[in-house]
């Protein structure tokens, strides 16, 4: 689990995972209202195989999958509220070869 606070800039605003580690990630965001005090949505940003970019806001009790070594990806955009937690799960196939980094 991670949680950030107010003003949480991540430092690597929009990256691409290490292949061997996170190939595959997924967000889960948690319902748990003494986790979740958020004023303004905090979209994570993630390009397409076209390179186009993506604002996907999580709501609570959502998940989100998506191959994080191979699609960029990341929360460029300040956090506004008090708190904002998830659950994140990496893992990696022991022969996952990505069809190309975007």
């Amino acid at each position: 689990m991670a949680q950030w606070h107010s003003g949480t800039v991540i430092k690597y605003k929009i990256y691409l995972d290490t292949l061997t580690k996170y190939s595959y990630c997924s967000h889960f965001y948690f319902k748990d209202t003494k986790l979740q005090k958020v004023d303004k949505d905090w979209p994570l940003v993630i390009d397409d195989d076209d390179y186009r970019q993506h604002h996907v806001i999580l709501k609570p009790g959502d998940m989100f999958f998506y191959e994080g070594a191979r699609l960029r990806h990341g929360r460029p955009f300040e956090f506004i509220g008090d708190s904002f937690a998830n659950i994140f799960c990496h893992f990696s196939p022991i022969d996952y070869i990505p069809r190309k980094r975007v």
